[in-house]
């Protein structure tokens, strides 16, 4: 059955962008970030700094990056790991990210789900914001919508940060 259902939803790549792996936070994920400011309202600090943080020097998850590239340009990166538990394995997106730029957004979504299918892994999830950019194209390679959530606060420590910002999920 997920043979079926894989064949139905596989789309095929974009031609003009390029998906690589990173064995390390490159210079290019700083260029990500500097592409994306007029498409980012409110957002923490995500570097390279932070993305080799977060992601590279993790103690106790392996997290494996790729960068997506459109005419040798840094369009955006996606971090996920793989988890075996019970007899299972899972690819966990932890991070997709490629603001303003849908094609470099698929092409990041479709190189996890091939990653995945390499690892025969028996699912993929993640979290994105329902009707966001992510959301439309996780469910456009046919990702299915959890049933759950958890709640979210925000503590504004920015007071230059407009409150009503906050309030916007889209906007994060």
């Amino acid at each position: 059955m997920g043979g079926l259902w894989n064949r139905v939803w596989d789309l095929p790549a974009p031609p003009d962008v390029s998906v690589r792996s990173l064995s390390s936070a490159v210079p290019e994920i700083d260029m990500v970030w500097l592409r994306a400011a007029p498409h980012v309202q409110t957002s923490l600090v995500r570097d390279r700094a932070w993305v080799a943080w977060r992601y590279c020097d993790c103690p106790y998850r392996a997290y494996h990056l790729t960068l997506a590239e459109r005419a040798g340009q840094p369009a955006g990166y996606a971090v996920h790991s793989v988890v075996q538990r019970d007899n299972q394995t899972s690819v966990q997106i932890a991070e997709i990210f490629a603001p303003g730029d849908r094609l470099a957004l698929r092409a990041l979504v479709r190189d996890v789900i091939d990653r995945a299918r390499a690892q025969d892994a028996d699912s993929v999830v993640t979290h994105a914001i329902p009707g966001s950019s992510s959301d439309r194209e996780l469910r456009r390679a046919g990702f299915l919508r959890g049933r759950g959530g958890w709640p979210l606060e925000v503590i504004r420590l920015d007071l230059e940060i407009p409150r009503p910002a906050l309030q916007e999920p889209h906007a994060w």
